[in-house]
């Protein structure tokens, strides 16, 4: 989401934002509502003191914990 929406411009979500650049890995902020989440694969939370942490549950629906690109982008951030 964007700093705009009330989302903390935090180190770690600053690194995430790098590392996708980084990586061609196409990061895009942007307000989303919870009823656009229903059609996402995974997701990921992040803060200095969990770094980046998939969610496997949002509003009764169940997402990828185990989904390749977050793992690609945990390992690389939470070492």
């Amino acid at each position: 989401p964007c700093i705009s929406d009330g989302v903390l411009p935090g180190i770690i979500r600053n690194e995430v934002i790098s590392l996708c650049k980084k990586l061609n890995i196409v990061c895009t902020e942007k307000q989303i509502s919870a009823k656009e989440t229903v059609g996402f694969k995974a997701g990921f939370i992040t803060n200095c003191i969990i770094g980046v942490k998939p969610i496997s549950l949002f509003n009764d629906t169940k997402y990828d914990i185990n989904n390749k690109l977050i793992k690609q982008i945990a390992s690389c951030i939470d070492n």
